[in-house]
């Protein structure tokens, strides 16, 4: 079958198999990319603080990185993997690196 191309708004192209289309509950899309601003506005501003006082070299490589890039998805390995490492290094809670990274927060 043939692929279908799906514009979404400021969020580029999706291409999606036209057969997946044509079963019913098969194609969930993505949820859509967040900026950096809208990431970091899910931390509060305490925790945002603590991140930025942070000693820890990778911790403000991960910001760092986030800062430059335009949007990205929230189960992309660079998110998973740095806010793993701010629960690691103590400046969230796993329960709050939860609710951050799920994509109908904020």
């Amino acid at each position: 079958m043939a692929m279908v191309k799906i514009h979404r708004h400021g969020e580029g192209v999706v291409e999606i198999d036209e057969a997946d289309l044509a079963q019913p509950g098969i194609f969930v899309p993505p949820p859509p990319p967040i900026t950096p601003l809208e990431f970091m506005q899910r931390f509060t501003k305490q925790e945002r603080a603590a991140i930025r006082k942070s000693s820890n070299e990778d911790v403000q490589d991960f910001f760092d990185l986030l800062r430059a890039a335009s949007s990205f998805q929230l189960d992309h390995p660079l998110v998973v993997e740095g806010t793993a490492l701010l629960v690691s290094q103590k400046l969230i809670t796993q329960a709050r690196r939860s609710e951050i990274i799920e994509p109908s927060a904020a």
